[in-house]
């Protein structure tokens, strides 16, 4: 898995889509599930959230976490 390549005290920056619906690729990924994929070695901080306004992207929205090593 991803966790295994990283060095300790790493942080990482994730965008991912949120949207209702099975559109995609790119699939929506909600913070529950970014939460459950990470939370055994890193924090979760959602940072913000962009509604984007092209009209192929309505209705999604692209969401940013920080995601803080918990070992350090």
């Amino acid at each position: 898995m991803l966790c295994a390549l990283l060095p300790q005290g790493v942080q990482i920056l994730l965008v991912t889509l949120e949207f209702e619906g099975e559109q995609g690729p790119p699939f929506a990924v909600f913070q529950p599930e970014v939460e459950r994929l990470f939370e055994r070695r890193f924090r979760t901080e959602r940072l913000g959230t962009l509604l984007l306004d092209d009209p192929r992207d309505k209705g999604r929205v692209e969401v940013v976490y920080r995601l803080s090593d918990r070992v350090t």
